[in-house]
């Protein structure tokens, strides 16, 4: 792969244009009028002039704006939240621009991104920059400035079939055209060997108890199973003879003695099982006998499946803390579409061998376990994240309306799952990862809108007004962070290919 080095300043022209020379808006309407100077070099080999921007040979250039009231994209169409624009490629061109009447208001923004589009229309961003919040005023043209950087991409891998992306702690794992590679700290890809024969569908961050101590490791969902991935590269038979999209796992204590309560969410239907260790065979028939869907058919499910339209959306995330000193606090946190849940050392003892059976008097009782929302009775959590998986500082919870936070270490032992306090509001979370780096909890996560926001210390540190370096990408499928060297990173699984982005 290529490593790619983007340094520039784009300056959009300030100024203030007399009404008198243009024919003023309407009463109630103002005008913005972005301009982006820039050079293009005639050499067909040299592409644009690198004083200002350079692109790679062959691609072709363009610039996409985009306009927010509030947070809000004001300039969308049907299919996009932004204005794009192609880049001229002749000598002699100074500047692209762009034009557009507003009403008159404040909490306006701009963001401008320039990058390219290869032959198949692969949308690379290379180069990014924002405005800070100005307003429009009536009759009034108004033009806005912004100095901007590269975007920090190391690398990027596209991929032509479904990607994904997880850091074990050590390794960034990445499934790329089918098959999975680990990232070198200088952007070369090793490929994992495997004797699976399924599709890889995703990666996820699992646990499991193996002799003594509970450990973190890579999963591979796939087609035919899923399966852990080892140290060496080679693939250990989790849970096989079923068709893995996701899965997940809650680490906790069982009845007393170590172990993991296990919640795995694929296809069509939704499994769980107990584990005390890698070797124990009754997890296998365990996970037969307490599939979701014979539950909600037998008469002690019955009346739940009013409640459960669609077991494969059940279980929407989960996460987990693994605390080896003490495994009697290890916990985790379940999200699913009837309730958001602390799993702890405290519930686990009280769930016995039915696991289904508590989860059913979870939803239809009143319980102390449920997470809640400032300000909302009911709210729909979709994405979970620690910022550590073994000393964690806080806790991360995206949801259909917001994103909020929680203090971790008070989890462990708590008798009642905390409230949350809100982070941003208004906002759907689609996709949410954390990291610990440097003493400072890190965290990122992509909104309906399709921006990536990257917070510090619950803070925003920086945003971007795309979630896919792809035209074509439904969407982002893994976030997650990893450190290589000193420097903190974060990886962006989309539909159409990885992207690595620095972040300090």
């Amino acid at each position: 792969m290529k490593k790619l080095y983007y340094f520039f300043i784009i300056a959009l022209v300030s100024g203030f244009v007399s009404a008198c020379s243009f024919e003023a808006p309407s009463t109630g309407i103002g005008h913005l009028a972005v301009t982006v100077p820039y050079s293009f070099s005639a050499s067909a080999t040299k592409g644009l002039s690198t004083k200002d921007f350079t692109f790679p040979s062959g691609t072709n250039p363009y610039i996409r704006i985009y306009v927010l009231q509030n947070g809000t994209f004001v300039n969308s169409t049907s299919s996009a939240e932004y204005v794009e624009h192609s880049l001229p490629t002749t000598s002699g061109v100074s500047s692209t621009s762009y034009s557009v009447d507003l009403p008159a208001s404040t909490g306006y923004k701009v963001y401008v991104v320039l990058g390219t589009k290869d032959s198949s229309g692969l949308w690379t961003p290379a180069y990014y920059g924002q405005t800070d919040t100005f307003a429009i005023s009536s009759g009034v043209y108004t033009t806005e400035s912004v100095t901007a950087s590269a975007v920090p991409y190391a690398y990027s891998y596209p991929s032509s079939s479904a990607s994904s992306a997880v850091y074990d702690g050590s390794k960034l794992y990445i499934v790329q055209s089918g098959a999975i590679y680990t990232v070198a700290s200088d952007g070369s890809t090793s490929k994992v060997t495997t004797s699976n024969s399924g599709t890889i569908n995703s990666l996820t961050l699992g646990s499991w108890f193996s002799g003594s101590s509970f450990a973190s490791e890579p999963w591979v969902n796939t087609s035919n199973g899923i399966y852990a991935l080892s140290s060496s590269g080679a693939l250990v038979t989790r849970y096989a003879g079923i068709s893995a999209a996701r899965s997940g796992a809650v680490a906790g204590t069982i009845n007393g003695s170590s172990g993991s309560l296990l919640v795995y969410y694929y296809g069509s239907d939704i499994g769980e099982a107990y584990s005390k260790d890698d070797t124990q065979t009754a997890v296998t028939s365990a996970w037969t006998s307490g599939s979701l869907s014979s539950y909600l058919n037998s008469s002690a499910g019955s009346s739940l499946k009013t409640l459960i339209s669609d077991p494969s959306s059940f279980v929407k995330s989960v996460a987990y803390v693994i605390n080896n000193s003490t495994p009697a606090n290890s916990y985790g946190v379940a999200a699913t579409s009837l309730g958001t849940y602390l799993v702890n050392s405290t519930v686990l003892s009280a769930v016995g061998s039915d696991v289904l059976g508590w989860v059913k008097s979870q939803i239809t009782g009143v319980s102390s376990y449920a997470f809640s929302a400032p300000g909302a009775s009911t709210v729909q959590f979709t994405a979970l994240a620690f910022d550590s998986t073994s000393s964690p500082t806080n806790l991360y919870a995206g949801s259909d309306s917001g994103l909020y936070w929680a203090s971790a270490p008070s989890l462990a032992s708590a008798m009642n799952a905390p409230s949350l306090s809100t982070l941003v509001s208004g906002i759907s979370v689609k996709a949410l990862a954390a990291y610990t780096f440097n003493s400072s909890s890190y965290a990122a996560y992509v909104d309906g809108s399709g921006q990536l926001v990257i917070l510090k210390n619950g803070a925003t540190s920086v945003s971007y007004p795309f979630y896919s370096y792809t035209a074509s990408s439904s969407g982002i499928k893994d976030l997650s962070f990893y450190l290589s060297g000193s420097s903190l990173y974060l990886a962006i699984a989309s539909s159409d290919g990885v992207a690595i982005l620095k972040v300090e």
